[in-house]
């Protein structure tokens, strides 16, 4: 096996991914591969993206929006072998849109059983099939097309399994072409080599080069998977010529499970937000006559509540609003939040803003606890509309993302964004999101520490006394801030805290927008390209 070809510049790329904002999204995922794809189209590459259809051709607004059109000459329809030696037959179609400059190709059933996977509407249901099914697809769109791309973008666990075996397919071709794996979570679960093997999914019993540090050596597949035990992202990640994510501290972590021969090919690009408060403040002006906190922060409380589907608690307004946000799943710490309010005055209500993901076993847990604190606990379960949302964030004392687990932290970014102060786990990724207000004169947030509900407790108390002091000029609250650091500073140097809304502002300009997120990107890129390049010479 030789290669004769890698791309000497990258034009035409084709990303995989489970998730894309305005088509198919339950998290943060959707949002940030939209945000490359923008990104990219506006620096001139052409963008083709794959993904299972999750039903979206059956809903008439979606197939507006994207031009979607059946592809009337394509059909893959085979048999998989299983584990138990049955056969399991599959028939797949494609739609075929676009949004702007961007192609988009999605997968569908066109049998029943090939249907209830790769068009349930739930993105992650039945994900390891939907996977292989998609891969399936992809294998038989390389016969349907002369199109090769310059280079492979492959998003999570599911995404990146499906740029891997692309990646292979083509150095079988004799062409290098670039894989760029992003890790936004690392969620990769196991299997055994059946999983990915030609008779399931479909990948060829080959040797591939991958990177050993110092240089390229062949590799056989059955090998590189078993050498980790199945794992999906650590095989993703052994087959990619680059691996992006979103944080420094998450880049570690990850080599951490790899070795250290992968530092070369790791890479960041923080996500990026457009948020903006003047955005904010037109909207709350337009419909309260003012964008004052102190004013409205209450009167939009009473107002929106009612279209955020409150399914947990319920609050009582007044006093100091507390907001936090997010998939409702135990990862994202929301009863430890709820647990500080044991160590709260009634002043202080928390509002957090969910979003169901099926972990009933959790919601009935923080039901539990919200029913100790009747009036100053609620929690939302659906999504809400984007400028809602972002007033909540702006019009709160604080907000709070108390993780135990985070890869990065875009919640943070966002309240920030809109110039409200945050309060975090001291954890990776999250400590990169914002600056602590004791340790730096242009700070925007108190960190506290990780499961510890009293320590969260008096980081957010500290922080709403001290914004509600400057929302409504009430400098006498400063007395009771219960960190004695922030009192001192807040106490001797009133002006300097009183800048914590306007340093929110400038430092997410300065990181967290499309110009950052862009310069990072084009560097993961071209990491990507080069070692390629390599790969093409042994």
């Amino acid at each position: 096996m030789f290669i004769i070809w890698a791309p000497p510049h990258i034009e035409k790329v084709w990303i995989t991914t489970f998730e894309l904002e305005d088509l198919a999204r339950l998290g943060g995922l959707g949002s940030a591969v939209r945000r490359h794809i923008d990104i990219l189209i506006r620096r001139g590459f052409k963008i083709r993206v794959f993904m299972p259809s999750h039903g979206r051709h059956f809903s008439d607004e979606i197939l507006k929006r994207f031009s979607l059109r059946f592809v009337e000459d394509f059909k893959c329809c085979g048999v998989r072998k299983g584990v138990d030696g049955r056969d399991y037959p599959y028939c797949i179609g494609a739609y075929e849109g676009s949004f702007g400059e961007v192609y988009v190709t999605l997968f569908i059933g066109l049998d029943r059983e090939t249907g209830m996977i790769l068009d349930t509407w739930d993105i992650y249901s039945n994900l390891p099939e939907k996977v292989s099914l998609m891969i399936r697809g992809l294998k038989c769109w390389l016969e349907h097309t002369d199109e090769r791309p310059d280079l492979l973008i492959g998003h999570d666990w599911h995404g990146g399994l499906a740029v891997s075996f692309l990646r292979i397919m083509f150095e079988k071709e004799g062409l290098s072409i670039p894989f760029l794996y992003f890790i936004h979570l690392i969620s990769g679960p196991s299997f055994p080599y059946h999983y990915i093997s030609s008779e399931w999914t479909g990948f060829p019993l080959e040797n591939i080069r991958v990177w050993r540090g110092w240089r390229h050596e062949y590799v056989n597949i059955k090998d590189l998977w078993d050498k980790y035990y199945g794992n999906t992202d650590l095989f993703n990640i052994d087959v990619a010529d680059a691996v992006a994510t979103v944080s420094y501290g998450y880049s570690k972590e990850i080599i951490g499970r790899v070795g250290e021969w992968a530092v070369p090919k790791t890479c960041v690009v923080y996500n990026a937000t457009d948020w903006n408060i003047d955005d904010v403040k037109k909207f709350l002006r337009a419909r309260y006559g003012s964008d004052d906190r102190c004013e409205i922060r209450w009167r939009l409380y009473k107002d929106m509540i009612r279209y955020a589907n409150p399914c947990i608690g319920h609050i009582e307004p007044g006093g100091f609003l507390i907001i936090s946000g997010g998939r409702i799943s135990g990862q994202k710490g929301f009863d430890i939040l709820i647990r500080s309010l044991e160590h709260l005055d009634h002043r202080f209500k928390i509002l957090i803003l969910g979003l169901r993901v099926g972990d009933v076993g959790y919601e009935n847990y923080l039901r539990e606890l919200a029913s100790k604190y009747f009036g100053r606990i609620l929690v939302t379960c659906n999504n809400i509309d984007k400028i809602i949302y972002q007033s909540f964030n702006y019009v709160a004392n604080v907000v709070v993302v108390p993780s135990r687990y985070e890869p990065f932290g875009l919640a943070s970014v966002e309240a920030q964004a809109v110039g409200t102060p945050v309060v975090l786990s001291r954890i990776p990724g999250l400590s990169e999101t914002a600056k602590d207000v004791r340790l730096d004169p242009e700070g925007t947030a108190v960190f506290f520490t990780p499961e510890d509900p009293m320590d969260l407790a008096i980081s957010l108390k500290s922080l709403a006394l001290i914004t509600e002091a400057i929302d409504c000029k009430d400098h006498s609250l400063i007395n009771e801030i219960p960190d004695p650091l922030l009192r001192n500073i807040a106490s001797y140097n009133i002006w300097h805290i009183s800048k914590i809304r306007e340093n929110c502002v400038s430092f997410v300009d300065r990181n967290f927008r499309d110009k950052n997120t862009e310069n990072m990107l084009l560097e993961c890129i071209e990491k990507s390209r080069v070692y390629s390049y390599y790969r093409s010479l042994i």
